[in-house]
């Protein structure tokens, strides 16, 4: 038993440094843009733009789930449009 956990707390500590280093760039990215808004942005500026935007979708946010109608189109099938 305390072997399957060793080599469990191994594999999951691997996967995370994986992950981490896999994506190291984005994380820092984040953090600076996070850094400059809170220091740059005026806040009512932003809180007046994010209320305007209330309701919306981004644009790339279709792109990154599974739409039924997107994957019947793609697959040739006639969609009920």
């Amino acid at each position: 038993m305390l072997d399957y956990l060793t080599h469990f707390a191994a594999t999951v500590a691997g996967d995370v440094w994986t992950t981490v280093v896999h994506n190291w760039p984005y994380l820092v990215a984040g953090v600076i843009a996070a850094s400059l808004i809170q220091v740059d942005a005026d806040t009512d500026r932003l809180s007046a733009w994010m209320r305007r935007r209330r309701g919306r979708r981004p644009r790339s946010g279709r792109a990154g789930r599974a739409d039924p109608v997107l994957l019947l189109r793609h697959h040739g099938r006639r969609s009920r449009r």
